[in-house]
């Protein structure tokens, strides 16, 4: 498909399936088999990396930095951490963790 270098236009991505020819099917003219280096970053990459990717950052600093300051962080004794390796390394139970309240003092 060609359209002019002024000509403005739209996808509708859910219809996308209709313009391949055998969406299928695997067709190495598709590199289908290549990824982008940030193709699943949160936040992109390269030049069109998100402009709110550094306030994000903080808004999770500050809001972590609140929560260190006032709880105590815990988990439950015995706890043994299950591991999810693939796709990338977590727990696989979302490390469920006791927040206790500290105290002021003074």
């Amino acid at each position: 498909m060609k359209a002019a270098h002024d000509t403005t236009t739209s996808t509708l991505t859910t219809m996308i399936h209709l313009l391949a020819e055998n969406p299928e099917r695997f067709s190495p003219a598709r590199q289908e088999d290549k990824r982008h280096a940030v193709a699943w970053s949160p936040f992109g990459g390269g030049a069109h990396i998100c402009i709110g990717q550094h306030f994000a950052t903080l808004q999770v600093k500050a809001v972590m930095h609140q929560l260190l300051l006032k709880y105590r962080w815990s988990v439950l004794p015995g706890y043994t951490m299950p591991y999810q390796w693939v796709p990338i390394a977590k727990p696989r139970d979302g490390l469920p963790v006791q927040l206790e309240r500290l105290v002021k003092s003074g």
